[in-house]
């Protein structure tokens, strides 16, 4: 890793020691100049760079999966870690008497979307800490046969730590119990890897990926994709995507058969250009050799 390389490509460091981007990163510059070039492109082009853009969308959607250790297929793009959480919390069939469990380390949008549920008769469950810890007997403990979902940050906002994945996978699948990741301070930052038992990931992209606000991505598992039908629909939603030559009317609906069903209209096309090139920006550095430097800082 060449750190002095590196730096030139972040101007925030001329003037200062950035050391928030667990906040929000600066971009750098590989980014900034494939989000212009981007704009540009529309600029003179158009429309006529549409169909060009939603190619670019796709490769970004597979290093994306790749990422994580899923497929391109379990993929959806958001606007931010809320709406991947907002679209779990709006999805699942709740019934009067169910609960879902959260920890009292959680950041608001991991928050919300499951108190808002109180009026439907769904109970939130908070697992309190000690001096920092959760412990993951204290989620278990709240958990019985009216949990739904367990919501939890892979990496907690406030003190960094970290849940034991693999173990409360395994737990929630035993139980036919979803597990639903914030994974905002996790993914870019360590390896994350939803096989471990996530059933819903959601994560914004502008901490650890590098990639601008606006954008965002929601993982879910793909024997589940079938079970959920999208709260919000559009023109992206259907079973049956527009492509250049087909434009016509429609008089039936289907959900598509992968994550792409709870996209809906047009996306953020220029913060997912700037994505896809922060993905390749850190793949060029190793992955390994990022993650090595955040331990050792």
């Amino acid at each position: 890793m060449n750190l002095d390389a590196i730096r030139k490509d972040f101007p925030v460091l001329e003037s200062c020691t950035y050391l928030d981007s667990a906040a929000l990163s600066p971009l750098p510059m590989p980014v900034v100049r494939a989000i212009t070039a981007k704009l540009e492109d529309r600029s003179r082009r158009g429309v006529r760079g549409f169909w060009d853009w939603l190619k670019v969308a796709d490769a970004t959607r597979a290093k994306l999966a790749q990422l994580i250790g899923a497929s391109a297929d379990e993929i959806a793009f958001t606007q931010n870690t809320s709406e991947g959480i907002n679209l779990v919390a709006s999805m699942l069939d709740w019934r009067p008497g169910d609960n879902a469990v959260i920890a009292d380390l959680e950041f608001h949008p991991n928050v919300y979307p499951w108190l808002r549920l109180k009026p439907k008769g769904v109970e939130t469950r908070i697992a309190r800490h000690t001096a920092g810890d959760i412990g993951v007997d204290r989620i278990k403990a709240l958990c019985d046969a009216r949990t739904r979902v367990v919501a939890l940050s892979h990496v907690a906002w406030v003190n960094g730590l970290v849940h034991p994945v693999d173990e409360l996978g395994a737990f929630c699948r035993e139980r036919g119990i979803y597990l639903c990741l914030d994974a905002i301070q996790s993914v870019g930052a360590m390896p994350v890897d939803v096989r471990q038992g996530m059933d819903f990931l959601s994560c914004g992209g502008h901490k650890w990926l590098l990639a601008p606000l606006g954008t965002g991505f929601f993982y879910c598992r793909k024997e589940l994709i079938a079970r959920f039908d999208p709260p919000v629909v559009g023109w992206q939603s259907d079973d049956r995507p527009l492509d250049s030559q087909d434009y016509g009317f429609r008089d039936a609906f289907s959900p598509g058969p992968t994550a792409r069903r709870f996209n809906h209209g047009n996306s953020n096309m220029a913060g997912i250009v700037g994505m896809g090139a922060a993905l390749d920006y850190v793949a060029a550095i190793g992955r390994p050799a990022v993650e090595a430097r955040n331990r050792a800082l």
